[in-house]
């Protein structure tokens, strides 16, 4: 009986554990980049992307508390590059960057709107 008793009060620890848990920030390496992922307080990624020697590089994801890409950006050694996507109150608007600066901006007209 005690170890029935001890077994059922490990599994309540555990999953009151479990529950109160906070979902931060992860980093993981990957050869000479730092993957970084962003959680809300659910456990749903916040956004996405990569480090370099301590700097925004390469894409960089975030996402609504539903889960759906809101933005789609790229830097190269901090700085912004190439086109940004955003999805703004049912609006595409794409960003071209150039000499990291804003070159061109443009709203995207499609019937189904998402990011890829």
């Amino acid at each position: 009986m005690k170890k029935v008793v001890l077994l059922l009060m490990v599994f309540c620890s555990s999953i009151l554990f479990a529950q109160n848990k906070k979902f931060e920030t992860e980093y993981k390496q990957k050869g000479e980049l730092v993957e970084v992922t962003i959680y809300y307080e659910d456990g749903k990624i916040k956004e996405k992307g990569y480090y370099k020697n301590k700097k925004l590089h390469g894409e960089w994801n975030k996402f609504d508390k539903d889960g759906v890409k809101i933005t789609k950006a790229f830097y190269t050694n901090g700085k912004k590059t190439g086109t940004w996507i955003f999805l703004s109150e049912g609006k595409l608007i794409e960003f071209v960057y150039e000499e990291h600066r804003i070159a061109v901006v443009t709203e995207l007209k499609n019937g189904h709107v998402a990011i890829k």
